[in-house]
């Protein structure tokens, strides 16, 4: 079964690159939402200043209905388990929940391992610029998605899961593709 994931993060407080899961979505092979949680950080633990990209304002996560990390862990440890995780740079969403890349799920698929221009810098040396999710979905898909600023993990997760499905199952197969078919 496959199943897209998607991840907003936000920078905590004191360290510029220190990126820590506020929200996280998954989707079935349809689209479907089957999974969704605010993570729980304190108030004034992470830059408001993110608000530009992932909508987390001071007391966004400092909520009721945000879930302890540990209780989100949890819940994606049993959803993942055997499963294909489809996602847009996948390590870094792994990372920003403290987790090994591929520590929930016995296989994955980084859509920008596969979508990317390569290029050679003056030296000769390959310069690789992967593919953002809106690129992917304007030249892929012929669709413009992210139209505002502030990103959703959900909206995201089901676009990723219209590439990987109408695009990357069903183009020509390439060694990266054939293999998970």
């Amino acid at each position: 079964m496959y199943i897209t994931e998607d991840i907003k993060t936000t920078g905590r407080k004191r360290k510029k690159y220190d990126l820590k899961a506020g929200s996280v979505s998954l989707c079935d092979y349809y689209g479907k939402q089957i999974y969704d949680a605010l993570i729980y950080r304190k108030a004034g633990t992470f830059r408001e200043n993110a608000f530009s990209k992932n909508g987390f304002k001071k007391n966004s996560l400092d909520c009721p209905s945000a879930q302890p990390i540990d209780v989100v862990k949890e819940d994606l440890r049993q959803i993942l388990k055997g499963k294909l995780v489809i996602g847009c740079a996948l390590s870094n969403d792994f990372e920003s929940l403290d987790l090994a890349f591929g520590e929930y799920s016995q296989d994955a698929f980084d859509l920008q391992w596969h979508y990317y221009d390569l290029s050679y810098s003056t030296e000769g040396n390959p310069i690789i610029e992967r593919w953002a999710l809106r690129r992917m979905c304007a030249e892929l898909l012929q669709r413009e998605v992210q139209k505002s600023a502030i990103r959703n993990a959900s909206e995201d997760a089901q676009d990723t899961m219209a590439v990987f499905r109408d695009v990357t199952i069903s183009s020509e197969p390439t060694e990266k593709v054939t293999s998970i078919i």
